[in-house]
Formats: C-alpha cells, sequence, structure tokens
C-alpha cells in the first residue's frame, strides 16, 4: 500500500510539472481605455483580446497586469507574449488563471476612444444646424463602463456604448416615455444612433459618418 502512495505521490508531481510547464506564445491587444472593475474601491482594469485582430465590443477585462509591461493609458497596444497556466488554491477548490508575460510589443498607436469620454452637445444632423433656443440634445459618453447617458430632444436616453480604431456603437439604447408634440427629430437621432459609424474629434468636436462616409452627427463638447 504504501508502495502505491509513493507512486500515486510521483504521478501527481509529474502531472503539476507538465502542467505548469505548458507555456505557450500568443497574441493580444490591450486597450488604451481601462474600465472600473471594483466599484467599491475604484479600481481600474486593463481590457484585452486574444486575437491577431481586435474586434468592436469583444473586449475582456483583465484584473491583474502583464509581465515586464507598463501600458500608458490612451495608447492601442498589441503584444506578443508567453502564456501560462496557473493554478492556486482557494477556500476548498483550485483556481485557474492565465499569467502572461511580454516578448514584444508588435504595435502601438494613439487610441482616440479615450478622447470619446466628456458630454457632447448634438449641434447638427445631416449637416442641417439644430435650433439652438431649444435644450440641445446631448451625449454623455463613458467608456471605462461602455455605457452612455443623455437627452433626445424630448427623452432621456441611456445604453452601451462601444468604440475601436475611430469606429463607435450603440446599443441597448432605452428611452422614457415622454409625450412630446414633435418627436421626428429624435426619433431620427435614435435611429441614427442605432448604426455603426466611424468618428472623428478634432477642435472640441465630434463628428460621426455613417459607412459611406458621409457626416450624419455633429457634437461639440460642453464641458
Amino acid at each position: 500500500m504504501r508502495i502505491f502512495y509513493i507512486i500515486l505521490s510521483v504521478l501527481c508531481l509529474m502531472a503539476c510539472k507538465s502542467y505548469m510547464n505548458r507555456t505557450s506564445e500568443t497574441i493580444i491587444w490591450v486597450s488604451g481605455v481601462k474600465v472600473e472593475c471594483n466599484s467599491e474601491t475604484s479600481e481600474f482594469c486593463l481590457q484585452i483580446q486574444n486575437a491577431d485582430t481586435p474586434q468592436l465590443g469583444q473586449w475582456k477585462t483583465w484584473n491583474d497586469s502583464i509581465v515586464n509591461f507598463i501600458p500608458e493609458i490612451g495608447y492601442l497596444y498589441k503584444l506578443k507574449v508567453s502564456s501560462t497556466p496557473i493554478r492556486s488554491k482557494q477556500s476548498s477548490s483550485l483556481h485557474e488563471s492565465t499569467q502572461y508575460k511580454l516578448i514584444e510589443v508588435l504595435e502601438e498607436k494613439r487610441d482616440e476612444t479615450i478622447l470619446l469620454n466628456d458630454i457632447w452637445g448634438l449641434s447638427s444632423i445631416h449637416g442641417e444646424l439644430l435650433n439652438t433656443s431649444s435644450k440641445r440634445p446631448r451625449l454623455e459618453l463613458n467608456l471605462s463602463k461602455d455605457q452612455f447617458l443623455g437627452f433626445a430632444f424630448c427623452n432621456r436616453i441611456s445604453g452601451q456604448v462601444n468604440a475601436l480604431n475611430n469606429v463607435i456603437q450603440f446599443s441597448e439604447i432605452a428611452t422614457t416615455k415622454m409625450a412630446c408634440k414633435n418627436l421626428e427629430y429624435e426619433t431620427k437621432f435614435i435611429e441614427l444612433l442605432n448604426e455603426p459609424m466611424s468618428f472623428k474629434i478634432g477642435k472640441n468636436q465630434l463628428i460621426l459618418f455613417n459607412t459611406q462616409k458621409k457626416e450624419v452627427l455633429r457634437f461639440k463638447k460642453l464641458d
């Protein structure tokens, strides 16, 4: 019986060693925008994607560091990293995670997404200037939470927002149900927000373009 336990122990040690040696190389992207991952401590985490090309809305919150890598907020990184599985005991169970270690920075570029975090007042739709005597529609974008709040001529609106490589997409848009005399502009505004658009920021303005590269919405920075 003693020999059996010795053999079993040796096999377990060999299996654990084999598991820990499963280091491989992979490509990950690191977003230029950190997200809130612990509201109680106001802790912010990296966003990463395991892909050759990052995809809109596919970021995964990474609440750990990448060994030998210190990102600068506002920059998008493509990294070659080593990936090693890690097992740690939590309470009565084993917890499996992954440790990333930097091998090489393959790409680094300014991430315009971080500039979206602001309050924007609508100034024109399809190039038509708005009547500024009425309350101006606005959007407050918070990419660290992937959320937006706003006002659309009559009703308040809210929902999800994602952005990557100068493309922005609003989703899960919810509105209040106030009765107003003329909802034509509001309906058009919300319809436009439901479409993926590219964006350009400059001179305190945010301009959104449709897939045909035509300007559809123009905003002015309010704060």
